[in-house]
């Protein structure tokens, strides 16, 4: 339908993106400037973040460089010719693979933080158990996916040449264990120092501070479950660089928050003198336009 064809939700894309990419940009450049150059100390999840961070501009540049050959227009718009069709799908295909690196170096981060926490036997186990299923689903199985499931790789957005990819049914099943195991991951790295937490003596306000910094990953869990409900249209599309763009839309947001929930904890304590600068500054202003005058 021509009124249909001309249809463009690329800036759907593309604003998310910049405004992601400044976001979890600023914190990751923050963490590294406090802990390296005034801290002088770059531990593992530092790196394991920046690696995460850059994975994920590569991911976002790609992304936006397939919205100037067709991603977020329908597959019929005339604009779409079969070979900015492939070029957008190579883009794609890159983006999606950098994505999900991204994912594995900023959850292994996560990881590489809270095992420097000093908790009991206990935490350890439950922390190791939950590198495990990230080394196993976000590395093995989501690379395998990605990397493996095209013999050639080319195939991926050159389909007019000889090669074989798996069963629709098997990429499916790799997509949602991915997806899931984020869910669960998630949730521990959220729970289980937060129950260890309530074990060790710490101040009222630095037990709250924590809770929530930690709480804050759970956002990254909605955008994972609400990845998995749009992930399952694409596999029976027949408008791929359309429906697509949802599925872009939550995978961009599911890195990017849990690159921000990464940077949080370690910052805490520069984000409680912040705030504490912030609102005294903003009480001793109203304190000062409520004081009566006379004279």
């Amino acid at each position: 339908p021509d009124s249909m064809a001309m249809e463009s939700r690329q800036s759907a894309i593309v604003i998310p993106e910049v405004i992601f990419a400044i976001l979890a940009g600023s914190l990751v450049f923050w963490r590294i400037i406090n802990n390296v150059i005034l801290k002088r100390l770059f531990r593992l999840a530092d790196l394991l973040i920046f690696l995460a961070m850059v994975s994920n501009l590569v991911a976002l540049s790609c992304s936006s460089l397939s919205t100037q050959y067709g991603l977020g227009r329908h597959i019929y718009d005339p604009k779409i010719t079969p070979d900015k069709l492939q070029i957008c799908l190579r883009w794609i295909w890159i983006g999606e693979a950098t994505n999900l690196i991204s994912m594995l170096f900023a959850k292994l981060s996560i990881a590489a933080f809270l095992l420097y926490l000093d908790f009991a036997p206990g935490y350890k186990i439950a922390m190791w158990i939950t590198v495990a299923i990230v080394v196993v689903c976000n590395g093995a199985v989501a690379l395998t996916s990605i990397f493996g499931s095209c013999n050639p790789i080319s195939l991926h957005w050159n389909m007019n040449q000889p090669g074989q990819c798996w069963e629709p049914v098997v990429s499916k099943i790799c997509t949602y264990v991915q997806s899931g195991s984020n869910i669960v991951t998630d949730v521990l790295f959220t729970s289980v120092p937060i129950y260890y937490l309530s074990t060790v003596k710490l101040g009222a306000n630095v037990q709250w501070g924590l809770r929530i910094v930690l709480l804050f990953g759970l956002i990254a869990t909605v955008c994972s479950v609400v990845k998995i409900a749009v992930a399952g249209k694409m596999f029976n599309t027949q408008d791929p660089t359309w429906d697509a763009v949802d599925l872009s839309i939550w995978s961009t947001a599911e890195v990017n928050v849990c690159i921000i929930a990464a940077c949080l904890p370690p910052l805490r304590s520069q984000f409680d003198s912040f705030l504490r600068r912030f609102f005294g500054m903003a009480f001793s202003r109203s304190t000062n336009r409520s004081r009566p005058t006379y004279g």
